[in-house]
This record gives structure tokens, C-alpha cells and sequence, in this order.
């Protein structure tokens, strides 16, 4: 399918005199932000997922969760999205074969996925929650990079999330321009993990039927626990389901290749599920003290 003017549609520019001017143009909206220091870009392809930002005061950019969002991954009613997070700009990008060669609609035929991007302007050091909202199952890579403009430093990291059909995802994403620092923490819910892991089954990220059922048994052995809130016997499950996946295993345990029957980035998403739970265990159990 030809794509045409997708670099059209979207103009992202910085002009550097002093001051760095970024512009950003699209087909419904132009605005202008003036940039001092520091931008935070988030992208994605949609679908299987929406996403949207949401700051430390509770704002929200990106793309609306309570909007249609069609099969093309595009919110037809809504086209902006979201933009309350001061000095941000959040942009939906479909372009069609058809759209720069007729006036007449009937022409057009939609891409099968929408790029959706945020960015934020001068937000500081500070810590967002990223929101994922799935609208079909998938694997949904979401790029987020920050760059400090007075001295072109750049820092970016690809982020992997299992996606299952109207299930929502987190995790916490803090940016300190002045360091140069993105760290990411996930956001899991007693429910995420099960869920993540059938995701990963069929998805075929997991090929071994076998490695499947373990999974999901060690899964809702966790969600049991929590559910029972006996915290200490799920920290215990979920050091265990570390240990299956081939992480932090000790010496001398004999499930050696279990985990090379699931594949990235189902292995290291499923890892740092397990990773934020049981962080989140401890803390609980270190304020309980």
C-alpha cells in the first residue's frame, strides 16, 4: 500500500539560536511551542494498542481511552486525542493512498495501522505514568526517547508490551534531562501476569505446550495468594517463576531449558512483570515493619 506524505503531515523542527523553536504541524492542528531544554517523544503503531501520558498532576496526552478507536487504530471523532499535559502535542498519523492524489474521499484507502506520538516540551525532571490500552492481541513496541536540546544529547529505549484486547497495561516512565537519564518500571496488577502469560501462549511466543501450563499454573498460584493477601507466600511463587524463567536461578536447579521455549521479548516482558511484583511485595513488606 503506498504511504504517502507520512513525513508530510508531521513536521518536528529545531532551530538552534540561542533558544531552540520546535514546530509542530499536522493536518488537523498547528502549533507553536517554544522549547528551552528538554522534550520527551513517545510512538507507537496502532493497533493492537492506544496509548496515552499521563503526568504527575494528573494530566493526560495522547490518545483519548474512551474514544472510538476504528480497526486502522485511528479516532476519527477525535482527532487532537488528548493534550492536557502542558506544552505537549499528541498527533495520529494515517496517511492513505489517495490523500494527496484527489479531493474526492471515495479515493482514500486507510493504512492498516496508525502512528500515534506525544510530545512533551519543557517538562522538567519528572515521572509519567505510560498508559497501554489494548484494542487487539499483540505485541505493541512503544519508542520513547528524550533529548536535551541545548546540547543535542539524545537518550531512547524501545519498550515491549503484551497486549490483550481491552486490557490496560502501565508503567512508570521518569525522565531527568538534566542526567540524562530514562529509567522505566512496570506497573503490574495481580491479574497482568496471568493474563501476560496466556498473551505470550497465543502468541506463539511460548512454543512448548508444556512451558505454557507451568506458566499459568505458577501465574495463578501468585494471583491466588495476593487474592488470599498472603504476600509472603507470594513473594516466595513469584521468586519461583523468576527462577522458571532463568532468572536469578540457584545453583544446582535442574530447569535448565524451560525457559529457552519462550521467546523475546515474551521472556524479558514476562521477567520484569515478575521483577516489578515482587519489588512491590517487598515494599509492602518493608513498610509493614
Amino acid at each position: 500500500m503506498i504511504q504517502k506524505g507520512r513525513e508530510m503531515k508531521k513536521i518536528i523542527c529545531f532551530i538552534f539560536l540561542g533558544m531552540a523553536l520546535s514546530c509542530t504541524q499536522n493536518l488537523f492542528s498547528s502549533t507553536q511551542i517554544q522549547v528551552s531544554s528538554n522534550q520527551l517523544t513517545f510512538s507507537a503503531s496502532a493497533p493492537p494498542a492506544i496509548f496515552y501520558i499521563e503526568d504527575s498532576q494528573g494530566h493526560r496526552s495522547g490518545a483519548d481511552p474512551l474514544a472510538v478507536t476504528n480497526n486502522n487504530g485511528q479516532q476519527v471523532t477525535n482527532r487532537l486525542g488528548l493534550q492536557e499535559i502542558p506544552s505537549s502535542a499528541t498527533d495520529q498519523d494515517n496517511e492513505s493512498s489517495g490523500d494527496f492524489d484527489s479531493d474526492n474521499d471515495a479515493n482514500i484507502v486507510p493504512n492498516s495501522t496508525t502512528m500515534w506520538s506525544v510530545d512533551i516540551y519543557d517538562g522538567g525532571a519528572q515521572t509519567y505514568t505510560l498508559n497501554v490500552k489494548g484494542i487487539e492481541s499483540g505485541i505493541e513496541q512503544i519508542s520513547v526517547g528524550g533529548i536535551l536540546t541545548t546540547s543535542h544529547k539524545v537518550v531512547k529505549n524501545l519498550v515491549s508490551v503484551l497486549i490483550t484486547k481491552g486490557e490496560l497495561r502501565q508503567m512508570t516512565v521518569a525522565f531527568n534531562p538534566a542526567a540524562n537519564i530514562l529509567t522505566f518500571q512496570r506497573i503490574v496488577k495481580p491479574g497482568d501476569l496471568v493474563s501476560d502469560v496466556k498473551a505470550a501462549c497465543q502468541l506463539n511466543q511460548i512454543t512448548s505446550a508444556h512451558v505454557c501450563k507451568r506458566l499459568e499454573e505458577k501465574a495463578e498460584a501468585i494471583q491466588d495468594a495476593l487474592g488470599d493477601h498472603h504476600e509472603k507466600e507470594a513473594k516466595e511463587l513469584v521468586k519461583s517463576f523468576l527462577h522458571f524463567l532463568g532468572d536469578s536461578r540457584p545453583v544446582g536447579c535442574k530447569d535448565n531449558d524451560d525457559h529457552d521455549a519462550i521467546q523475546e521479548p515474551a521472556l524479558t516482558i514476562l521477567v520484569e512483570d515478575a521483577k516489578a511484583l515482587l519489588k512491590s511485595l517487598e515494599n509492602t513488606e518493608g513498610n509493614q515493619h
